[in-house]
């Protein structure tokens, strides 16, 4: 170790690398990265912000091994694990509309009687458009993702099955969207349990994890209509509860999306550049700690 240090300092002085760069590609070379989780928050438009976290870590060649992902955060976890790089993520934001993954259900007949302002059907046929009938298993990378049963307050986690299904499942915030009703269990966004699902990472694996929380205290003071209240709603709940789970990450990344409101897809450039300047601060952070994981091994 002692002549890597060495060998270290005299290399990084000749090219532009860092020590800490240096230290974590040799060290990648010579005993293998730790198994590295992702977990994705929720955070509707201002999820896209993933994508230049996603964007950062392939560039830094530190890949990904398991995923988690809650609400918007399930939706770009299902594609990444897919097999979708960061690329074709881009590709998907640039195209993306409301009216791709829902429709509205409020008519003057049924007023009194709204249960959830959209219908998200055409979300789960947009996602098998784009990813096919995948299973669980067949995913290229090991991914799981949250939901809550509206009837008992569960926490549920899919791992297996259908794939669409879990990710509009882990989407359907409640007022907003259509509740999923698979398997006797009435289902809505995963959000109201668990915003960063870093546990069940834990549970698959993951010997090192990095957190991608979108939204953190995003905390509107202007109420321009329902969706803006419910999901005001749902945000203060899950800040409560995401600050328990993210001290079991080994990295925190924290992009400022307050700018960007929850349905603010048109806006998804600002996102995803959110998403890569705050990767890129974070990421002296993140090898250093990969380091230290390194060399315990």
């Amino acid at each position: 170790m002692k002549k890597l240090l060495i060998g270290s300092l005299i290399i990084s002085n000749l090219f532009s690398y860092t020590l800490t760069d240096y230290l974590f590609y040799a060290l990648k070379n010579i005993k293998g990265l730790p198994k590295i989780g992702i977990a994705l928050s929720g955070g509707g438009a201002r999820g896209i912000a993933h994508i230049g976290v996603l964007k950062v870590l392939e560039e830094e060649e530190i890949p990904v091994n398991f995923i988690s992902g809650t609400s918007a955060g399930a939706l770009i976890g299902g594609f990444y694990a897919s097999g979708f790089n960061s690329k074709r993520l881009l590709e998907l934001a640039k195209e993306l509309k409301w009216s791709n993954i829902v429709r509205p259900k409020v008519s003057p007949s049924n007023l009194l009687n709204l249960k959830y302002v959209f219908s998200q059907d055409v979300l789960e046929d947009y996602v098998r458009e784009k990813i096919g009938n995948k299973k669980f298993y067949e995913l290229k990378i090991p991914a799981c993702f949250v939901s809550c049963d509206l009837r008992t307050g569960e926490k549920i986690v899919f791992r297996e099955g259908d794939v669409s299904i879990a990710m509009r499942a882990s989407s359907a915030i409640p007022g907003i969207f259509e509740p999923v009703y698979y398997k006797h269990r009435i289902l809505v966004d995963g959000g109201v349990v668990d915003k960063v699902p870093v546990d069940v990472l834990i549970e698959m694996g993951a010997e090192f994890i990095i957190a991608s929380n979108v939204g953190k205290e995003v905390y509107s003071e202007e109420f321009g209509n329902l969706i803006d209240i419910l999901s005001q709603i749902i945000n203060i709940q899950a800040n409560e509860i995401s600050s328990i789970m993210l001290r079991k990450a080994d990295v925190v990344i924290e992009p400022d999306t307050s700018g960007i409101k929850f349905y603010e897809l048109n806006k998804w450039e600002m996102a995803v550049e959110k998403g890569i300047v705050e990767t890129r601060r974070k990421m002296k952070e993140i090898k250093e700690k990969l380091i230290l994981k390194m060399i315990e091994r």
